[in-house]
């Protein structure tokens, strides 16, 4: 009770000197102060602990600090109360407090051989740019690595990453009064590379709507080059039958020469027959040719046009009829 007694003292004391303009809530901050002392009276620390806290939170003063650190160690949290006597000691110190300074020093004095401690090593190999060391969520720097720092007795978790590295956790149990515990940060691995972006993909066209549907397109063909040939062949032999018909109304007309003489005049009556025959002749070999030289220019035609596979391109044989002759004509398109 002469503990408690003193630590009440204290913070009566400070109250009376703090300055106002710290109080964001001084009378909430009392009535904490004061719950949480009645239930350190009756024992229940862990109830009271949050109380001062906050107390302190609310109103920051020297005396509420002792008493934290009085119910922290009263709740086996042991760097925390050797911390926070620490604090006190050094807040005495500036207020040229001597007694308060020395009776928060000799309680931290009889903590410190108590306290529990962890190590975060950091090895060479393990140290990368950008590395980031955490205890609790709170960072570590490079100056600690490998410093035994006072925790409280239980779990505490330790983090490390990096850009580009594959972040690494621990979990490490810190047991009670004089323990010590030693964490290695590994190296980290690199980050798996990104996957690549997935191909697009491409629907298939709806056949199921007739708007959308495309009609198949007949596949294209050239011309069958038979009719040419058979053209060229008719040409051929019109040709043939002309020339033949032509040589036939040579002979006639030289006939009637030698019959009817250089002028012309004197035929006998029978010559009438051979003037006929060779008109006849004269008019079949005209005709023949023509026809022969039409058919053979039209096989050539279209002999050319099957040779070639342009699309659209088409071929046909017409009739062609006229007032005086008769023959076929070559339509094509391309």
């Amino acid at each position: 009770m002469h503990r408690f007694a003193a630590g009440v003292l204290l913070v009566a004391s400070v109250q009376l000197s703090a300055p106002s303009a710290l109080a964001d809530d001084p009378a909430a901050a009392q009535a904490l102060f004061a719950d949480a002392r009645k239930l350190m009276s009756a024992g229940k620390f862990e109830d009271a602990c949050p109380k001062l806290e906050e107390s302190q939170r609310l109103s920051p003063a020297t005396g509420t600090k002792f008493n934290l650190a009085d119910c922290y160690q009263h709740t086996g949290r042991l760097a925390s109360a050797w911390a926070a006597f620490l604090s006190v000691a050094a807040s005495a110190k500036n207020a040229n407090q001597g007694a308060r300074e020395k009776a928060a020093r000799d309680r931290a004095a009889a903590l410190e051989p108590k306290l529990s401690r962890l190590a975060v090593v950091v090895p060479d190999s393990s140290q990368t740019s950008g590395l980031v060391v955490t205890r609790d969520g709170e960072s570590v720097g490079d100056a600690e690595w490998g410093a035994s720092m006072p925790l409280d007795p239980g779990q505490h978790t330790v983090t490390a990453s990096a850009p580009g590295k594959h972040p690494w956790k621990a979990v490490v149990e810190i047991g009670g009064a004089g323990s010590t515990a030693k964490v290695i940060v590994p190296m980290l691995d690199d980050e798996p590379a990104p996957p690549p972006p997935p191909a697009p993909t491409i629907a298939p066209p709806d056949t199921s709507s007739p708007a959308t549907s495309t009609p198949a397109q007949p596949a294209s063909s050239a011309p069958s080059k038979t009719p040419g040939w058979v053209l060229l062949g008719v040409g051929g032999a019109a040709v043939v039958g002309g020339a033949i018909t032509w040589a036939l109304r040579g002979s006639t007309v030289s006939k009637l020469q030698n019959e009817c003489g250089p002028s012309g005049t004197a035929c006998p009556s029978g010559a009438a027959g051979d003037i006929s025959t060779g008109k006849t002749y004269d008019a079949l070999g005209v005709t023949l040719f023509a026809v022969g030289g039409a058919c053979a220019l039209a096989g050539v035609s279209w002999l050319l046009l099957s040779g070639s596979h342009g699309d659209g391109a088409t071929a046909q044989l017409v009739p062609a009829l006229g007032p005086h002759a008769g023959g076929l004509r070559l339509q094509a398109s391309f």
